[in-house]
């Protein structure tokens, strides 16, 4: 999400790094499950860097990424510009294409949806590979060898994607009959009172104005300024029948900034399923 506020992401070595960190590292596994923890409905990862720190890293498919001021500092990151290389981690994890660095995000960044988190993996991280996601089991695994996991789904959905990389993928929505290109959003974060951070999907003020207007049945609230929560209770992805789907608004659509969609779906519209996102096949199942 938010994905206006930061360049892509991309994962490198720390410099100076010893051969020896790498030579602990232990052969890919072709499904490797990784250290998933799903907070307020969403998915992170917790890392564990070369000499022992813990991080928590933000998984966001329609995110470009950053490292924390914070992180640089206690972990003394080597900084290029306003751009910081990775740590090494020693859990089994891939690197995202580029050269190794990623934005770093200020101290002072007082956005209460970041408090906590250290990295954010984007779509950097995400593409030309193989993901399931199970929100149902709360697990993540990285299908290291490329293979076809989304062969068996009884309903496999094409993914188109917003941009000539192949980094940020689009659903095919359709609320009240009606076709909406969606991006996919597993950061989509709404705060709900102060401390109470959970998954969302996001919709513009006009498309909420209009399903308000056609459906005034459909409950609303306001959480705070700008950011307003409208019940839609049929959603399909493609042939998918998802259910009901909170949307929320943000303030001024800062998270459409410089985009064409009108809607992106978040982690809490797939909650108790299975997905699976091949970006090297260009199709997903949502189990």
């Amino acid at each position: 999400m938010r994905r206006g506020h930061f360049v892509a992401a991309v994962l490198g070595a720390v410099a100076g790094a010893s051969s020896r960190a790498l030579a602990n590292i232990p052969p890919i596994l072709p499904d490797v499950e990784l250290p998933a923890v799903f907070l307020g409905g969403r998915p992170f990862l917790r890392l564990t860097a070369a000499d022992g720190t813990r991080a928590l890293v933000w998984l966001d498919t329609d995110g470009s990424g950053f490292v924390t001021e914070t992180l640089v500092r206690r972990l003394n990151l080597s900084v290029t510009g306003k751009r910081a290389a990775v740590p090494i981690w020693r859990e089994q994890v891939p690197p995202p294409g580029g050269d190794g660095l990623l934005p770093i995000l200020p101290a002072n960044e007082n956005d209460p949806l970041l408090v906590g988190i250290d990295v954010q993996f984007g779509g950097t991280w995400f593409a030309q590979r193989v993901w399931t996601i199970d929100y149902r089991n709360q697990q993540i695994v990285w299908h290291s060898t490329g293979s076809a996991a989304a062969s068996d789904a009884v309903n496999p959905v094409r993914l188109k994607f917003s941009d000539d990389r192949k980094l940020y993928p689009l659903v095919p929505v359709i609320v009240d009959g009606e076709l909406i290109p969606m991006a996919l959003d597993t950061a989509a974060s709404v705060l709900r009172k102060p401390g109470d951070v959970t998954a969302t999907s996001f919709v513009t003020h006009d498309r909420f104005a209009r399903w308000h207007a056609k459906h005034p049945e459909w409950n609303t609230k306001q959480i705070a300024a700008g950011v307003d929560a409208i019940d839609v209770p049929d959603v399909r992805i493609a042939n998918v029948e998802i259910g009901g789907v909170t949307f929320t608004t943000r303030p001024n659509d800062d998270v459409f900034e410089g985009e064409d969609v009108a809607g992106k779906l978040g982690s809490n519209a797939l909650v108790a399923r299975e997905l699976i996102l091949d970006y090297t096949r260009s199709v997903a199942a949502f189990d």
